[in-house]
């Protein structure tokens, strides 16, 4: 599998992303979630890699599911997609306010001919007011 791109991210060009992304060459292809957060919201970006030799179309899904004191909240995006073999493309951001309580899930989802190719996941529990 992909190494999981989490935590404090800066987001930078598609290019930089290429080995982390492409460290598994057994998979058709590699997705990541990136995220950069400032203190009252997290922005997170979809990247997908074609690790094959041949070009690769499908379609993705990029969801963010939030919730904390001020209620849930779902943000969802989706696309399609043409990479050529070896390439990599940034996807879609979505952009979510957080308060220090919150919890959230952000999904990508990579799909051709509709069948779930490859996945990347960002999960943050809510912390306790224990912690705090």
């Amino acid at each position: 599998m992909i190494a999981v791109l989490t935590g404090l991210m800066v987001l930078a060009s598609a290019e930089s992303h290429a080995q982390e992304l492409t460290n598994d060459k057994d998979e058709l292809c590699g997705a990541a979630i990136l995220q950069e957060k400032t203190e009252q919201m997290v922005v997170f970006q979809g990247f997908v890699v074609n690790n094959t030799d041949e070009s690769m179309t499908g379609n993705y899904t990029l969801e963010a599911i939030r919730e904390g004191a001020s209620g849930r909240s779902v943000s969802r995006q989706a696309g399609k997609f043409s990479l050529d073999g070896g390439k990599e493309s940034g996807l879609s951001r979505i952009s979510i306010n957080i308060n220090d309580k919150d919890e959230y899930k952000v999904i990508l989802k990579i799909y051709t001919e509709d069948i779930l190719m490859c996945a990347d996941s960002i999960v943050r529990p809510a912390i306790s007011s224990e912690v705090l």
